[in-house]
């Protein structure tokens, strides 16, 4: 099949996490003093060329880069076309073009802060032999100090318009970080040729997006990145080591980028595919990662996605008349596979042979990165989140079904129709001034910033606090009805998938809390018996059902009700009655 063409690459790292948080001065020192040195170029350049043939062994035969220091990725690409060694085809952008403060700068960008600043900018990386610019419009997660950051506006329309002009009229294209609606939006109406990651979009920038007479084509393509950020916005920090700033920060980004993605392929918006390669988890040799994820989180099948990196790709990097397809008289860009990837798309993980204009790489050989692909791994075992959505609806509708069932019964057999609203009030001031929300959340972050696991406390708080553990033990001991501890299963069971499928395995300790809350409330009964008369029980398995009606509203993000400050109500029927 045609070779793999890598829409947004960089070759200056390999995907290996880095943790590692340093001050502004000690970077610029590390840059002055140790990368912006001959010995630090040299280093460099041997990184991205192993970086690059990294590439190419594992199917990539055309790589954009998007974003390198010092031109060095220009040298690479004039060794490869000169034949002094064996490499992808490389599209380069040189240093990135930004603003005072905005995402690269000073290091790996431009700053420009004019638009007459910006048409120089484009001027001195044409006048190093770039093939496409790539700009900053809004911030990004790796260098963001505060949430919301990534994706705040730091270039004008006016800014982006005059890189657009500048280089179009010279047949270059321009590539636009950016990672917020309002960002696409400026990068759009500015003129730009591709969106790099993406966002949400609304009817404007759809339009926009299909017809836009400011780009080079008269349209711009969207270049999602979403495994660059899927690791980091959905794994607990006890395994990526990234901060909570940047987890938060990539969970912004990638939510609104994979609505982004969605909305695109509903209005038929051109997408390419990139992995952003050298962020973090994101590897040089794993492009198939990306293709599964789509196929995964947009709902698309293994023939689409492999069109979309060889056939799609080429047409939006504006190679099709050389690469992307198996055509008479374009280059000799293939891969060869043992398996099918149009039956099993991690089939491209296995190449057995490589071809690149036409040199023959007899046995392609990769390193891979054993920590980076053991989290990869897990990740790709997370469930599609269609099927998380599902799920969640399942459990708030049987909620709501069995919270309005057990509501209705138990009132009409009431001896105190009216005192549930007293019941509701009581508990509910005295669970607001112990404020059961806010010691669950404060114990939640003291865990997640121990580095224990996330997903345990969220089990917690959703199958170990609440009604149904309390009530369900104490009906089947003093009632013999186990209703409640039926429900109770069905709901854990359920809810532990939807949990294990995001957090691992890990979440089976949940189950030895449950099982110790209602094993006590069980031998408990005995004690509770003195008090528990017919009607008081009946009070409470009414209160119970307006509590499990309200859990059900909160999953279906109907309403958010402070549930966990309610639980006080099961207790006041005892004092009361």
């Amino acid at each position: 099949m045609p070779g793999l063409i890598n829409a947004h690459v960089h070759l200056f790292a390999d995907g290996k996490p880095l943790s590692l948080s340093v001050s502004e001065g000690l970077l610029q020192f590390a840059y002055d003093r140790i990368l912006n040195t001959k010995f630090g170029r040299n280093v460099l350049k041997k990184r991205m060329k192993r970086n690059a043939l990294t590439a190419l062994h594992a199917g990539v035969t055309t790589m954009r880069s998007v974003g390198e220091f010092f031109y060095t990725d220009v040298q690479l690409r004039d060794e490869i076309n000169n034949g002094d060694f064996v490499g992808p085809n490389l599209l380069v952008s040189g240093f990135f073009l930004s603003v005072t403060g905005g995402h690269g700068a000073p290091f790996l960008a431009l700053v420009g802060d004019s638009p007459w600043e910006a048409r120089k900018n484009v001027r001195l990386n044409v006048k190093h032999g770039v093939d496409l610019i790539k700009i900053c419009v809004t911030g990004g997660v790796t260098d963001a100090k505060m949430v919301g950051e990534a994706g705040r506006l730091q270039m004008t329309v006016e800014e982006v318009a005059a890189i657009c002009d500048e280089a179009h009229k010279i047949g270059l294209r321009v590539a636009a970080h950016v990672e917020s609606t309002e960002g696409v939006r400026i990068a759009l109406q500015g003129g730009v040729d591709t969106i790099e990651h993406g966002s949400e979009m609304d009817d404007e920038i759809i339009r926009l997006y299909k017809n836009n007479p400011n780009a080079l084509n008269g349209y711009t393509a969207l270049i999602p990145t979403l495994q660059a950020a899927y690791p980091s916005a959905s794994l607990d920090t006890s395994v990526t080591k990234v901060s909570a700033t940047v987890k938060e920060n990539s969970r912004l980004v990638y939510d609104s980028m994979l609505k982004g993605v969605k909305q695109a392929i509903e209005n038929d918006i051109t997408i390419g595919i990139g992995t952003d390669a050298a962020m973090p988890y994101v590897t040089h040799y794993d492009m198939w990662r990306e293709m599964d994820h789509y196929m995964r989180q947009a709902n698309l099948n293994n023939k689409q996605v492999i069109d979309m990196v060889t056939r799609t790709n080429a047409k939006i990097l504006g190679v099709d008349d050389v690469t992307g397809t198996v055509d008479i008289g374009k280059h000799a860009d293939l891969i060869i596979m043992e398996q099918n990837p149009l039956e099993h798309i991690e089939a491209l993980s296995d190449i057995s042979m490589v071809m690149v204009k036409g040199n023959l790489i007899q046995t392609p050989s990769v390193t891979r990165i054993k920590e980076v692909d053991d989290v990869l791994n897990i990740s790709k075992r997370f469930m599609n989140d269609g099927y998380k959505s599902i799920l969640n609806q399942v459990i708030g509708i049987s909620a709501l079904i069995i919270g309005m069932s057990t509501t209705m019964s138990s009132i009409w057999t009431s001896q105190y129709q009216i005192m549930f609203v007293i019941f509701l009030t009581l508990g509910g001031i005295i669970g607001q001034l112990i404020n059961f929300e806010n010691i669950l959340s404060n114990i939640m972050t003291k865990f997640s910033s121990n580095g224990l696991n996330e997903g345990l406390t969220v089990a917690i708080s959703l199958l170990c606090v609440g009604s149904i553990p309390i009530l369900g033990p104490l009906q089947s001991a003093l009632q013999g009805d186990n209703t409640f501890l039926q429900i109770n299963t069905i709901f854990s069971g359920i809810t532990s998938l939807v949990l294990t499928s995001t957090f691992g395995i890990g979440i089976i300790f949940s189950a030895f809390i449950l099982l110790v809350i209602e094993v006590l409330v069980f031998f408990s009964a005995d004690f509770l018996s003195v008090f528990m008369t017919t009607n008081i029980m009946n009070e409470i398995t009414l209160i119970g059902g307006i509590l499990a009606l309200c859990t059900g509203l909160n999953i279906l993000k109907i309403t958010k009700i402070k549930v966990l400050n309610l639980l006080p109500v099961l207790f006041i029927p005892i004092f009361l009655l």
